[in-house]
């Protein structure tokens, strides 16, 4: 039985290695998420393990190890559900409690702006920022969550946001140093301690829209907790973009003004589609076991996928990303 035991075990191993290394060199694509759903199987397994076993025993070897990985699996299969459904439906999944008394304590920032309340306790409010002709360079802290974040339209000035709000707010601040103009547009909840405050008779309705001037290079820095973000950044001159998201939605759509750019994602449960123009050449590293790829067009070359053209290209697209559990697809157009 042990010589038994042996050759099984040796056979797992060398037919897990296999299935490893194909995994690594791309001889074989797959989504850790369809494989974690056949964790029931484990169970099955280890049930057959207690009946073939000669003494009828529960805890053998092979029961024990389909319960150790049943119970990772599980979990992960569960939660990455649940999370699909929030990513899905960011915006109709959030439920806020909203203060209706005076809003003294609300901080609109230091630019001009115009606030009106609207029906149903929504907060409009409108931002602009005037463009300076010395300047050459900007730079875009911008942070938010729980809410849809467009920008698909340029604008005369450097900056300008509406935002129609049922709860929270957003503070704007901005200062020029020399050629450069530093920006920032981030959120503030309602309550003093940053959070919001869950109620199932209110539901959010929150859209952020942001439009810039063509003229500037760009940096851009998005903090994004939960939201659904959709950007079309094809007439900027963009050097670097940086995204944090926890559970989120985005998709970016990415021009050729630029010789080079630099997209740096970092994410812990988050669907991420980036369309890049035919003609750039594009280069991806992805870290994170748990996560799932759509690369068409790329091939595998070390640690990177690249496009045929990466090398000859004009104009070229660096992606680094990091994730725990998330989703990464590339489209051209």
């Amino acid at each position: 039985m042990k010589n038994r035991s042996s050759v099984f075990f040796g056979a797992l191993l060398v037919a897990f290695g296999f299935f490893l290394l194909a995994f690594n060199y791309d001889l074989i694509n797959f989504s850790f998420r369809q494989i974690a759903r056949f964790w029931p199987a484990l169970l099955l397994i280890g049930g057959l393990a207690v009946i073939v076993h000669p003494k009828k025993a529960f805890f053998n070897t092979v029961t024990a190890l389909c319960i150790a990985f049943t119970i990772p699996l599980a979990i992960y299969s569960s939660a990455s559900d649940g999370i699909d459904r929030v990513t899905d439906k960011i915006d109709n999944d959030f439920h806020f409690d909203y203060d209706t008394e005076d809003s003294d304590d609300f901080d609109f920032g230091d630019s001009d702006e115009n606030v009106k309340k609207s029906d149903g306790n929504i907060i409009e409010q409108d931002y602009s920022l005037p463009m300076n002709s010395a300047v050459e360079r900007a730079k875009l802290d911008f942070g938010g969550g729980a809410a849809e974040f467009h920008l698909s339209e340029t604008t005369d000035n450097i900056f300008e946001a509406k935002t129609s709000l049922t709860a929270g707010t957003y503070r704007l601040s901005d200062q020029i140093k020399g050629n450069l103009h530093d920006i920032e547009f981030n959120m503030k909840s309602k309550n003093q301690n940053n959070r919001f405050k869950i109620n199932e008779d209110f539901d959010l309705q929150n859209d952020v829209y942001l439009k810039l001037n063509t003229k500037p290079i760009w940096d851009i820095d998005i903090k994004l907790g939960a939201g659904d973000l959709n950007f079309d950044l094809s007439k900027y001159k963009i050097e670097e973009l940086d995204i944090e998201t926890g559970a989120a939605s985005v998709d970016l759509k990415l021009g050729a003004n630029q010789d080079e750019m630099k997209i740096d994602v970092s994410s812990g449960v988050a669907s991420i589609r980036l369309n890049i123009p035919e003609p750039v050449g594009c280069r991806i590293k992805m870290n994170g076991i748990f996560n799932s790829k759509d690369f068409e067009g790329f091939t595998k070359e070390g640690e990177y996928y690249v496009t045929s053209n990466y090398k000859s290209a004009s104009k070229k697209i660096e992606v680094k990303m990091s994730s725990a559990m998330s989703s990464l697809e590339i489209d051209r157009y």
